[in-house]
């Protein structure tokens, strides 16, 4: 028989490998779309962008819109943990606040950005430590 908090740490465990199964998959899939674009012929050379550089792509943690657009960190942190009960590690935590719109400005990135306000939310009280997960309190 399993005991409650095992049961609880098993439950995370599940959470957070489905997170990590997703990250993966779209990471390949966006890996065989560049190759597919790579190889495949393109249908107007003389268009502008058509000979863009590798460096060009827009920057990963900018995302135009979703949920948590023209949301401050903490307030984005708070909604995404209030939406996985059994808590998240903060690079998942990074992952799912770029999915939803988050938008950070300067230079450092998002998931630098995170590990320094969950530290200083968890020192306020706002956020409590499962083992690596972090969960808000209520």
């Amino acid at each position: 028989m399993l005991t409650p908090k095992v049961i609880e740490a098993l439950q995370a465990e599940l959470a957070h490998l489905r997170i990590r199964r997703e990250q993966l998959v779209e990471r390949i899939n966006e890996r065989i779309r560049a190759l597919e674009e790579v190889l495949s012929p393109s249908e107007d050379l003389e268009a502008p962008g058509a000979y863009t550089l590798p460096g060009a792509e827009p920057d990963p943690d900018v995302v135009v819109a979703g949920p948590l657009a023209g949301k401050g960190l903490r307030e984005s942190i708070k909604v995404v943990l209030s939406n996985y009960p059994t808590g998240l590690l903060p690079a998942d935590i990074a992952t799912r606040l770029k999915e939803m719109g988050f938008a950070a400005g300067g230079t450092l990135s998002t998931a630098k950005r995170v590990y320094g306000e969950l530290y200083r939310m968890r020192r306020k009280g706002l956020v409590s430590q499962r083992g690596r997960r972090y969960v808000v309190n209520n």
